[in-house]
């Protein structure tokens, strides 16, 4: 019996240890070893079993000795898988962490590749050019913009890219860069940061490029320089740009400082208005004019004690001033003003405004005033002077006119009759002269204006001037329902005088046609003849003073008659000009605007 107690505890003893050595294979780094063992422990518990089921039916004897060797071995194996767990266990946890660290590793190691790839892509695509310098000086990283800065290379040092290859100035002094003087050489041997400094180099295509140079080293943990890193932005273009900027700055402010002096030492007033109307910048003249407007400040306003009226009269109302008007867009050029002063008197002002536009915008306006008042008043005392002249002129004139005019009578068909008329022609030539100088000296001063009735008006011209002109040659033609002109009369009769004996005379065997018809906003009067006409080349000067047209010698005259006719037609607000074709006769246009 005890053979099979020792058959039986070997038997249990060697499958505890074939089953331990099973579950050390997992945890081992080399699982063939432990599988051969387990197998061969499960091939000697079958063997046992064999062997206690052969004694059990007792085919096979059992040894004693042997079975207690085998129990003995079998719980030695026990005792030896099972004091080796622990530390294979301890293995499995060691290798395991291994195992951890290294995936840990390599997702470390392609976690840095994936970065370094992404960082020399961005490199590559920054706008602006960088470089690492290693500490000898050498290239170790530039990106594609670093390149195309320099033309397409990189600046060598024998075989090795190097900064120190680069040719470079300083952009403030134009002074050459020698190689220790580079910020990357400062940076590589004191560990100078240096930001932004403007450098000129030259690029290896041989073109000069402007450029903003930034270094800063790069250190170790131990704060040792290990490298540089320099960024390189091309300014070259936006230099220009603010070199060309600069310049048209210097060009506008010359210019401006031009103006300003030109502004300044003008007698003319100039006053600039912001778009509300107040005044925004005035010259010296324009100060001194500048009680024109309440405070110096505003358009438009008037100072108490004061009247602003035209030569007429009449009054101005605030939305009437130059200046207002120009700031609503309208151009006023040549108004005279008068300002009423209760301690200064009366001050005659020539304004002329307009508004200031910057794409359709009106954004200001500009008035200039001239104080015409001395010169309104020497106007006046020439005027004085050229009707008393004319007067005391005139009476002994007449006189002698009328003498002669007798002793035309009681001389005639005799031979001082020729003395005579010459003596009438001499006194009649002087009195139109008179009239010439007194229509001269009245065209300096605004004419009066009242409504004419054409219809009525011409025809009594006409009447009065066959005293001493041929008029029977004269055909009027005046359609019905003309309307009343605003006309001067004295003014309209010496117009139409003066046409009127300009082509009775230079047309002596012409009839002559007197006409008139309203058309747009006007009355337009015209005489024609068909006489010789005007040469093409004297027409545009007929309106000149003392213009005279070729072949016209002979026939008397001052030269004055048109032009004071023309001067007479613009102070009316019209006009008069001439049409005329040689051999067909001349037509005479006057134009006549009916206002409001």
């Amino acid at each position: 019996m005890a053979a099979y107690s020792f058959l039986i505890l070997s038997l249990l003893l060697q499958g505890l240890t074939a089953v331990l050595a099973l579950r050390l294979i997992p945890i081992s780094g080399r699982r063939l070893p432990w599988i051969v063992i387990s197998a061969a422990l499960m091939v000697r518990f079958f063997r046992e079993g064999l062997t206690l089921w052969l004694a059990v039916a007792q085919e096979y004897p059992l040894n004693l000795l042997e079975e207690v060797i085998a129990a003995t071995v079998s719980s030695l194996l026990l005792v030896g898988v099972t004091a080796i767990k622990p530390i294979f266990q301890q293995l499995q946890g060691a290798l395991t962490e291994r195992q951890v660290l290294l995936e840990r590793a390599r997702q470390a190691r392609r976690h840095a590749d994936e970065d370094r790839l992404r960082l020399r892509t961005v490199i590559n695509h920054l706008p602006v050019g960088l470089v690492i310098i290693a500490p000898d000086g050498s290239f170790s990283e530039t990106n594609e913009t670093f390149r195309k800065i320099l033309g397409g290379a990189t600046p060598m040092v024998g075989n090795t890219p190097d900064y120190r290859a680069f040719k470079g100035w300083w952009s403030a002094s134009g002074e050459a860069i020698r190689p220790e003087e580079w910020p990357a050489a400062r940076a590589l041997r004191d560990g100078e940061t240096s930001l932004d400094n403007m450098i000129d180099i030259e690029r290896f295509d041989g073109r000069r490029a402007t450029v903003l140079n930034s270094t800063v080293p790069i250190l170790s943990l131990n704060d040792e320089i290990t490298g540089v890193v320099v960024v390189v932005q091309d300014i070259t273009d936006s230099k220009r740009l603010q070199d060309e900027r600069e310049q048209l700055l210097r060009q506008a402010s010359r210019q401006a400082a031009e103006r300003e002096a030109i502004i300044h030492s003008l007698s003319t007033g100039v006053i600039i208005y912001a778009p509300d109307g107040e005044i925004s910048h005035m010259n010296p003249a324009g100060e001194r004019i500048s009680t024109f407007f309440h405070g110096g400040k505003m358009a438009g306003a008037v100072p108490k004690g004061a009247r602003v009226r035209r030569p007429d009269g009449r009054s101005l109302e605030a939305e009437e001033f130059p200046a207002k008007k120009a700031l609503h867009g309208e151009v006023v050029d040549g108004e005279m003003l008068v300002l009423d002063e209760d301690r200064n008197g009366s001050t005659y002002l020539l304004l002329q405004a307009a508004p200031i536009r910057t794409d359709d915008e009106i954004v200001g306006a500009v008035a200039s005033f001239t104080d015409i008042t001395r010169l309104h008043e020497l106007q006046e005392q020439n005027q004085t002077f050229v009707q008393m002249i004319s007067h005391d002129l005139r009476t002994p004139l007449t006189v002698i006119q009328g003498h002669a005019e007798l002793l035309l009578l009681t001389l005639a068909k005799s031979e001082a009759e020729i003395h005579v008329r010459t003596i009438l022609a001499g006194a009649q030539m002087m009195t139109r002269m008179m009239e010439d100088l007194s229509d001269l000296a009245r065209l300096e001063f605004s004419i009066s204006k009242q409504p004419l009735d054409l219809a009525a008006f011409l025809p009594a011209l006409v009447e009065r001037m066959h005293f001493f002109l041929d008029t029977t040659r004269a055909r009027l033609v005046l359609p019905a329902g003309l309307p009343p002109v605003p006309a001067d009369p004295i003014g309209l009769e010496r117009i139409m005088g003066n046409l009127l004996s300009n082509v009775l005379k230079y047309a002596p065997d012409s009839p002559v046609r007197v006409s008139a018809r309203r058309a747009a906003g006007a009355v337009h009067i015209s005489v024609a003849d068909r006489g010789r006409g005007i040469a093409p080349e004297d027409l545009p000067r007929i309106f000149e003073r003392y213009f005279r047209a070729g072949g016209t010698e002979k026939i008397k005259g001052t030269g004055l008659g048109l032009y004071i006719s023309r001067l007479l037609a613009e102070a009316h607000g019209g006009g008069i000009c001439a049409l005329s074709r040689p051999g067909k006769g001349t037509v005479f246009f006057l134009t006549l605007p009916l206002g409001d």
